[in-house]
């Protein structure tokens, strides 16, 4: 995902309403702005009338209300603090998919299932209010709240089921302290690893000495029905005795291909042939096009095709190197049978399906279902938002028969995946189909793919024996991308990035030339490099580093010590 920066100050994110914003924003005329929340208590034959007033001044000084005083003395413990964080966050979240999404079926359930929690002042479900307060809230240039989307929901009332508020005040509450004790966790068992000197051999934080030249051919991906010329850029290295193995980089969504031009370079200052196509339909000038309405969306053209396209469309890049390396000059130094690949975010999980994990279609199917909506609410995960529109995918794209689970190609042999999205999309059974060496980078602050669901649970499905977590601590789901991300289609709070990001890019070059090097070019005395000493020495503060080669879901358990209920089940 690419961003922009805005000078917005949101806190750590940890709610499900305001981050809903991004895919739910609906444009709609004025209305009656709710000024008081009805919290029912069905099981009490309780009615809690909350002014919205009251709210506002609970969020900004922490006073309670003598309605506000009623509802804390049926809150569970802990419920008022998190209610006044959820209140505060602060966002700038441009809508993007919007129309798609809310048509979509997956759109549809969300709405209509958050209706059902959030009703009108007739008892109505608030489906249709609920898109116009969050349409109005998202076009405030300064950022919204969820306060905001209250303030804005249609009508002088909202009835909200209050036992919903306590489920949600319950679940923020343990997903952060088992967060906090996952962290704790990591950090020990990185602390423990046994202490091994910084290799001597070159810093590989700075470039190599191979010379390359880049080029810019297109792809024919009529195929996958893409009806336009696929631009792939290919970072060719130069004076080479032997053939140089490929490297492929997948960029997240509303990315480019300059996302990761940087990495590319200096893969290719190594004696990488390093190939980065584009993926049409999710890359940044199709996603700022259908933002600013200049590009209408193709018909068969859905998140669900895309999803199901990318990975294909890596086969189909493999399959035209090989003709190149066969038919043109330029080419005869390559190898396309060795190959490593790296993606970020949507493209994390387009490697990962090129490296062997299977789609869980029937997981898909079991739990993106209305009856489960409240557990995916409750998850905090704004990544599921994608992940279920595979819930909706269709059986054929082009002619071609797209149900078959297994996308992976055998030219693959190590993948490199920075926050991606797998919980759902893959589960533990798609997970542990990776064979090859596999490298899963999370980040602390990730709020788009949170660590814990997308990462860190995810890598102890692992089967291959050579996986690798790089959890950055500070790290967002934006630390790695490139300068030219500042192109991208959705504008992104700054706070929001994180620390700095050329600060981290460094340890992104450094990890990622040891392990294609060692699993890809066969030269496995850059495997020492993979280690908590050696990574931990190429990332500077404010970021900090756990590398880890072993965690079990068992560990995570035992670190849990309050809920073992929040770890998902094997």
């Amino acid at each position: 995902m690419a961003w922009h920066s805005r000078n917005i100050n949101p806190r750590f994110p940890w709610n499900c309403l305001s981050g809903l914003g991004l895919f739910l924003g609906l444009w709609a005329p004025p209305t009656l702005a709710a000024d008081q929340v009805a919290l029912q208590f069905t099981n009490l034959n309780t009615t809690i009338n909350i002014p919205v007033s009251a709210l506002d001044t609970f969020a900004q000084t922490g006073q309670l209300s003598s309605d506000l005083a009623a509802y804390a003395q049926l809150a569970p413990p802990g419920a008022v603090t998190n209610l006044r964080s959820l209140l505060q966050e602060q966002f700038q979240l441009t809508p993007t998919l919007i129309n798609q999404f809310a048509t979509s079926v997956t759109g549809r359930v969300v709405f209509q299932s958050l209706g059902e929690f959030f009703q009108t002042e007739s008892n109505q479900n608030g489906q249709t209010a609920l898109a116009i307060a969050f349409a109005k809230a998202a076009a405030n240039p300064k950022g919204f709240t969820v306060l905001d989307v209250i303030k804005q929901f249609p009508g002088s009332t909202i009835n909200m089921d209050g036992q919903m508020s306590f489920r949600a005040a319950k679940a923020l509450g343990q997903q952060l302290q088992d967060r906090a004790l996952i962290f704790a966790e990591l950090q020990k068992l990185a602390q423990s690893a046994p202490a091994n000197s910084v290799p001597a051999q070159a810093d590989l934080t700075q470039p190599g000495t191979t010379k390359w030249t880049m080029q810019t051919l297109n792809l024919d991906a009529r195929s996958l029905a893409v009806n336009q010329p696929v631009p792939v850029d290919y970072y060719l290295p130069q004076g080479l005795t032997t053939p140089a193995p490929v490297i492929v980089i997948a960029y997240g969504f509303a990315s480019n291909r300059g996302t990761f031009a940087y990495l590319a370079q200096h893969l290719a200052s190594y004696g990488f042939a390093v190939v980065v196509p584009s993926f049409p339909f999710t890359d940044t000038q199709f996603i700022s096009g259908y933002l600013s309405d200049t590009v209408k969306v193709p018909s068969q053209v859905n998140i669900a095709t895309s999803m199901l396209g990318r990975p294909r469309g890596i086969t189909l890049l493999l399959n035209d190197l090989e003709q190149k390396v066969k038919s043109s000059p330029e080419f005869k130094m390559v190898n396309p049978q060795q190959v490593g690949i790296l993606g970020q975010s949507l493209g994390g999980y387009t490697v990962l399906a090129s490296a062997g994990a299977a789609l869980d279609f029937a997981g898909i199917n079991q739990q993106c279902t209305q009856s489960n909506f409240e557990k995916l609410i409750l998850s905090f995960n704004l990544s599921l938002l994608f992940e279920c529109q595979l819930a909706n995918a269709p059986k054929t794209i082009n002619g071609i028969d797209v149900t078959n689970p297994n996308l992976g190609d055998p030219r693959v042999k190590a993948v490199i995946a920075i926050n991606p999205l797998t919980s759902i999309v893959f589960g533990q059974q798609g997970m542990s189909q990776i064979k090859v060496p596999t490298i899963l980078i999370s980040g602390s602050d990730d709020i788009f793919a949170p660590p814990l669901q997308e990462q860190i649970y995810p890598f102890t499905w692992l089967t291959t024996p050579n996986k690798y977590l790089f959890f950055l601590k500070r790290g967002t789901h934006f630390s790695f991308l490139g300068d030219d991300s500042s192109k991208g289609g959705l504008p992104v709070p700054a706070e929001m990035i994180g620390p700095d990001p050329t600060l981290a890019r460094p340890s992104l070059k450094a990890i990622s030339t040891a392990f294609f090097r060692g699993y890809i070019a066969n030269q496995p005395q850059y495997l020492t490099y993979l280690n908590q000493s050696y990574v931990q020495s190429v990332v500077p503060q404010p970021f900090g580093v756990n590398f880890i080669k072993s965690l079990t879901m068992e560990q995570l358990q035992q670190a849990i010590t309050s809920s073992a209920t929040s770890v998902p089940k094997k």
